[in-house]
């Protein structure tokens, strides 16, 4: 139990977290990252294709980082919800089930930007396709709101447990 309350003091703290050496965190991140894709600019391949696909690439690397955090998050979740009981193990179950649900939807976009990008991506010796297209970044726009959503509940979620349990909330 005290792992458990560490790791959701550890969500609850790292989603509010301020921007750090030039980093953003949590909730920053979300819309550094979302406002980042809207500057249509950054992406233009005729302009400066070079910094285009290096955008592109980090961009799928992202999308990969938060694809497998949530769902090795909601793997945990679910594998510790037994050691909560009542109104508190379903906190928990919602926490997972968000954490799933990003995961799935992030992993089911990024298969669909396999078959819809136009322009391929190399990057860690790997190719990959990007979100290329405006519209291919204004749906990440919307998923990434989603999931910013989610995660926000799944933090009040958090606190609630940690309340119930005599841990730190925010």
């Amino acid at each position: 139990a005290f792992i458990l309350r560490t790791s959701l003091t550890v969500f609850v703290e790292s989603f509010h977290a301020p921007k750090c050496r030039g980093y953003y965190q949590g909730k920053e991140a979300y819309d550094a990252w979302m406002e980042g894709l809207s500057r249509e600019e950054d992406f233009e391949l005729t302009n400066d294709g070079t910094n285009a696909l290096r955008r592109l690439g980090v961009n799928d690397s992202m999308l990969c980082t938060l694809i497998d955090a949530r769902r090795a998050a909601a793997l945990w979740l679910q594998d510790n919800v037994g050691l909560l009981s009542g109104e508190e193990q379903g906190h928990l179950g919602r926490m997972a089930a968000n954490c799933q649900s990003i995961a799935d939807m992030l992993s089911a976009f990024r298969g669909r930007l396999r078959r819809a990008a136009a322009c391929a991506l190399t990057y860690n010796g790997k190719k990959e396709t990007g979100a290329s297209a405006a519209a291919l970044r204004r749906e990440q726009i919307g998923l990434l709101e989603n999931a910013r959503r989610l995660d926000e509940e799944s933090c009040r979620l958090a606190e609630l447990v940690l309340k119930s349990q005599g841990g730190q909330s925010r």
